[in-house]
């Protein structure tokens, strides 16, 4: 066989150990993001497990490995294990507002409000513009009675982002809270109408309309949420 011939195989071949490992690799990477939330926590706790374990990871790559295991963790309710990966993420990259973000939220589920408070108001000076951490930072001070709070924080996520359902929806809990059923209703009506699928928006629109003695309403709202959830198999 031609010499140059031989040579051409020999690099194929090489190519061919090569590209399969980056394949399996790049595999790794988006499952650990698993962005459409199609893996189960633990395959996804897996995926992540496998990219670390890997030669030539960037610390912007490692930063965002830590903090999707850390979601991962945070899903199982492993806060140990998700709050020690989201301390990493921010080690290696301190000024990500959405690692700060989802840290908070895992405190919030573990029962610590006042420091989950403390890094959504991180998240948001970071980026000021970073709706979710408003509306998540409102949603906590509404568990800790502080609606007046609680409405300006939704209020300031809705002008930065106005198709942000999950904002109305905890406005409205708080006007609810307040007393200020009117505004409560106005914001479920269009929490459902950017989300017609939004289950607790409905559920939270019932019990405002059954205490406006608007009856027959606040059942129609219930049976339409019973019915997603039937369709959701949930």
């Amino acid at each position: 066989m031609p010499k140059h011939r031989l040579t051409i195989l020999f690099f194929a071949a090489a190519f061919t150990l090569i590209a399969a490992p980056a394949s399996a690799r790049d595999r790794d990477a988006e499952d650990c993001a698993n962005v459409r939330s199609e893996l189960a926590p633990d395959q996804q706790v897996g995926a992540c497990n496998r990219y670390l374990r890997g030669f030539g990871v960037s610390r912007h790559n490692r930063a965002q490995v830590f903090k999707s295991r850390g979601n991962a963790y945070r899903e199982m309710r492993q806060f140990d294990l998700a709050l020690a990966d989201y301390d990493e993420a921010i080690r290696l990259q301190p000024n990500h507002a959405n690692i700060y973000n989802n840290r908070a939220i895992a405190l919030r589920m573990a029962g610590e409000p006042g420091r989950a408070i403390q890094d959504f108001t991180t998240a948001i000076e970071i980026d000021p513009d970073f709706a979710p951490a408003y509306s998540n930072r409102g949603s906590v001070h509404a568990e800790l009675n502080n609606f007046e709070a609680a409405v300006a924080d939704q209020t300031r996520a809705i002008e930065l982002d106005p198709n942000l359902a999950s904002a109305f929806n905890g406005r409205g809990l708080a006007h609810r809270a307040l007393g200020q059923n009117d505004q409560a209703v106005a914001d479920f009506n269009e929490a459902i109408r950017l989300n017609r699928r939004y289950v607790e928006a409905f559920r939270n629109r019932a019990r405002v309309l059954s205490e406006m003695g608007e009856v027959d309403l606040a059942r129609s709202d219930d049976d339409e949420a019973d019915r997603l959830v039937a369709a959701n198999g949930r």
